[in-house]
């Protein structure tokens, strides 16, 4: 559909990372001037966010850094990534990556469809602003009120007890364990 005004696309910001205590989940806060939205995402999903966001390393690569590495390796380059749809409650996303031909020949696009919050960890590594549809933004809860107000809840339940400088003593783990699956040495476990 040729000129649909809900496929315009529209930058977000990618703002923090909220963890939940009790479930161990996590939410990506996304900011654009019109409102404020949360995408939730698992805890590895959530930490990777947060690495990229402090600019941590984690110790060993985990999937996020190998697909980076594979995406260089390749000279593929990460060109936008896109929050396109909700369907069934869960956001989806769109990468939409090029890889020089060689030789000097035009760009080779390819469109993948991905899981938002492993788009969001490849928009940070990649350094483009992740976009989203009109359509997706217009159908998303504005949260600005509940973020300012911790969530309803009392903040300290959501977001971490906050020490004298504002730090939280709540973070998600970054990492630096072997991933679920591995065994100690990173060797791979059957399930």
């Amino acid at each position: 559909m040729a000129g649909d005004p809900g496929l315009e696309l529209v930058e977000v910001k990618i703002e923090r990372v909220i963890g939940f205590r009790e479930t161990q989940a996590a939410a990506v806060v996304l900011a654009h001037p019109e409102k404020k939205f949360l995408i939730f995402v698992g805890p590895a999903e959530g930490a990777a966010v947060q690495r990229e966001l402090s600019q941590q390393r984690a110790d060993r690569p985990a999937t996020h850094d190998l697909l980076d590495y594979v995406m260089k390796g390749f000279d593929i380059e990460v060109k936008k990534v896109v929050v396109s749809t909700i369907m069934n409650n869960v956001f989806c996303a769109t990468l939409i990556l090029t890889q020089k031909a060689q030789g000097g020949g035009p760009s080779h696009e390819v469109r993948l469809d991905a899981r938002a919050s492993d788009s969001i960890v490849i928009a940070l590594k990649a350094g483009v602003p992740l976009q989203v549809t009109r359509r997706v933004l217009d159908a998303v809860e504005d949260a600005t009120k509940n973020l300012e107000e911790g969530i309803g809840k009392a903040e300290e339940d959501v977001l971490g007890d906050e020490d004298a400088e504002g730090q939280s003593d709540f973070e998600l783990d970054t990492g630096d364990e072997a991933e679920e699956g591995e065994g100690e040495e990173g060797e791979s476990r059957p399930d």
